[in-house]
């Protein structure tokens, strides 16, 4: 359910105009934002809507979700060079992906890719 709703919400910023002001906030302020805004996001944890709204980003635009990421140094298992190295090992053109996820085309990773995002 928090899933569907922050997916909704997003769709709405992005059909008001108002998805240019979301993506100029941090992370952390977006979760904000919509926990704020939405009355069902309110009801619930902080927390909680942020995870969801990390997870909903990262479904939705992976390369989005790791250049966010990476510009606030936070971490995340995409964004290790060991996760990366034992994808690469585990795949086919596996130093074709290396490359691209060493020059940060990660839009082009999870497209050539998928299964990379859910890789363990």
């Amino acid at each position: 359910m928090i899933h569907d709703t922050i997916k909704e919400a997003l769709r709405n910023a992005k059909t008001n105009g108002d998805e240019p002001r979301l993506r100029a906030m941090s992370l952390t302020e977006q979760a904000m934002d919509l926990h704020d805004c939405d009355a069902e996001l309110e009801k619930l944890k902080f927390k909680a809507v942020l995870d969801a709204l990390l997870e909903v980003i990262l479904e939705t635009d992976p390369a989005y979700f790791l250049n966010k990421m990476q510009i606030e140094n936070r971490k995340h298992r995409l964004l290790d060079p060991i996760h990366a190295i034992r994808f690469a090992l585990a795949t086919d053109e596996g130093l074709v992906f290396l490359c691209l996820w060493n020059e940060g085309g990660w839009d082009q990773c999870s497209q050539n890719w998928p299964e990379w995002v859910t890789f363990p």
